[in-house]
């Protein structure tokens, strides 16, 4: 220790409280600077706030004002918004709509398919979609709408759907419009088609019926031998075949009913069609055919293939007034082959049905104009221009393909494409289809307003063991019926009956006993009323037709009771 050190002196107070000033200043000048960042921090927030404001403002005003329907919904379905064009259209208030399950305004028997498309698209978290359906509005009127539907997520979950809808009523309701007269159009270019075959149709039938009278006649002969007797009756049974498929040809031609897609078989079809036309047709046209050896098939609606085959014959003989060649052709067509081809081509095989003339052929203007509807080549009077436009518009129905080759002077040959179906299962051949199986001992009720024709199948169904009770009008059939219900097993009867008409005997027949089987006869059978009938249950049998028809038909509803 150094005596003659001096202590240290303690911190004077001035020390002190100049320290105390710096840092006082220094939290001042911080406190300062935090004011400033929080007021440049406040402006930037009123900013962004102003800024969000004026975008939900503009977003609103957008929403509110837009033409379309747009709407939100929970991931439950139920609405949390719906802008003003949605109130108007549907017709609720928007406090009814909001919470208010969507499901609940598809039209209910298209919620299936919405719940489908809904969940379909919130499982898979499908970002946007597209989907029409039926909406009902609150006074009942039906609303088709077509919708764009965006999932909205947040943190990775879906919290809401936005939905923008346009209201397509009336455009589907133009297409309806627009269907329906192109309908009409088919139909009108069939009738006009069908007047054309009158006068060969009424030829051929002239010959049937000359063919009848004679072997009839010929059957008169006492001493006739049996071989003969038999060859007579042979003859007539062909002639009657013959004119049954005729009249059956021409009303499927000429039936109006909506397109029926069914298995066909190309060539046979062809070649029926071809037996029933030809015979129409002036003898100087020599026909020829070509056709593919598998005998493809394809789906179509039989009475518009028919048409198809008859308005482009009718335009190849029409194209050879002095006479000619009319060739038709089927082949198979691979995808590759028909894509290379046609850029509108599926990608599946194709059957081509072509029908080729020798007629004067058209130039490259006339080709070019072939299909439009109301043109025409032939002088006033004589063509209508419906033919080959009918025919494109059935084929694009069918999601076919179409396409001519022409040379003036050389003939034209039309391609007809219609995409490869698979063959339809073949029907196995039962105990049941020999006619020898087909006797019973039950009764059977027979009306049938022709007394021939009554009496004849009437004497089949004796000879086969049955019972039989017959009626030549509704009402007799109807009192015969109550009178015998409890013992007539089936009820044959003819659609055109006097004082009460077939259908509405039977229907009353069956008010009187539910489980009767009901079978009736027919040339031709209305579609709606074909409709009704197949759904009681009801058989149909086409008139002409060969007892064992209608015997193995009452065989088969009495087996099957």
């Amino acid at each position: 220790m150094n005596p003659s050190a001096s202590p240290a002196a303690p911190p004077s107070r001035d020390d002190d409280s100049a320290k105390s000033r710096e840092e006082l200043l220094r939290e001042l000048s911080q406190l300062r600077r935090e004011y400033v960042n929080l007021k440049i921090l406040e402006e930037e927030h009123d900013r962004a706030l102003a800024a969000l404001r004026e975008g939900e403002e503009r977003y609103r005003q957008i929403v509110e004002t837009a033409t379309d329907i747009i709407y939100r919904i929970s991931p439950e379905g139920y609405f949390t918004y719906a802008n003003p064009v949605a109130v108007r259209i549907i017709g609720y208030d928007l406090n009814e709509i909001i919470g208010k399950n969507y499901i609940d305004l598809i039209r209910p028997d298209f919620r299936k398919k919405a719940i489908r498309h809904y969940l379909q698209q919130t499982r898979e978290r499908i970002p946007s979609t597209y989907f029409e359906f039926p909406a009902m509005a609150k006074d009942g009127r039906e609303v088709w709408l077509g919708q764009n539907v965006q999932i909205i997520l947040y943190d990775d979950q879906i919290i809401e759907l936005q939905a923008v809808a346009r209201d397509l009523t009336e455009m589907r309701k133009a297409g309806e419009e627009r269907q329906a007269l192109e309908l009409q159009l088919i139909q009108a270019q069939k009738m006009v088609s069908a007047g054309r075959l009158a006068g060969g149709i009424a030829h051929d039938f002239n010959n049937i019926l000359g063919i009848i009278l004679a072997y009839t006649n010929l059957l008169e002969e006492r001493n006739l031998p049996p071989e003969k007797a038999q060859m007579s009756l042979d003859a007539i049974t062909r002639a009657v075949e013959r004119a049954k498929g005729m009249i059956r040809q021409l009303l499927t031609l000429a039936r109006k009913s909506d397109p029926s897609l069914e298995y066909v078989e190309v060539n046979d079809a062809v070649k029926a069609f071809m037996h029933m036309i030809t015979e129409t047709f002036p003898r100087t046209i020599d026909f020829a055919t070509a056709f593919d050896e598998s005998n493809p098939g394809i789906l179509a609606d039989q009475s518009q293939f028919q048409q198809i085959l008859l308005n482009l014959f009718v335009n190849a003989r029409d194209a050879m007034p002095q006479g000619g060649r009319l060739e038709v052709s089927t082949l198979v067509v691979n995808e590759i082959t028909m894509s290379k081809k046609f850029a509108q081509a599926q990608l599946t095989a194709y059957v081509s049905i072509s029908v080729r003339d020798t007629g004067t052929g058209m130039d490259e203007a006339t080709k070019a104009r072939v299909f439009e509807p109301f043109f025409s080549t032939k002088e006033h009077g004589l063509g209508s221009g419906l033919g080959l436009a009918v025919v494109y518009g059935i084929i694009q129905g069918h999601r076919g393909i179409i396409d001519v080759e022409s040379t003036p002077g050389a003939g034209s040959v039309f391609h007809v494409y219609f995409p490869l179906a698979a063959p339809a299962p073949t029907k196995v051949r039962t105990e049941a289809d020999d006619p020898g199986h087909l006797s019973g001992s039950e009764t059977i009720l027979v009306v049938e307003d022709e007394e021939l024709l009554r009496d004849v199948i009437s004497g089949i169904l004796t000879q086969r063991g049955y019972t039989v009770l017959s009626a030549g009008d509704g009402i007799s059939a109807v009192d015969l019926f109550m009178k015998h219900q409890h013992n007539i097993a089936v009820v044959l009867s003819d659609l055109g009956l006097p004082k009460l008409g077939g259908w509405e005997a039977c229907v009353t027949m069956k008010e009187i006993n539910a489980r009767v089987p009901i079978i009736v006869a027919s040339g031709f059978v209305e579609p709606r009323l074909r409709a009704e009938i197949q759904r009681t249950g009801a058989q149909i049998v086409q008139k002409p037709y060969q007892p064992v028809e209608v015997l193995r038909t009452i065989r088969t509803v009495l087996d099957t009771m």
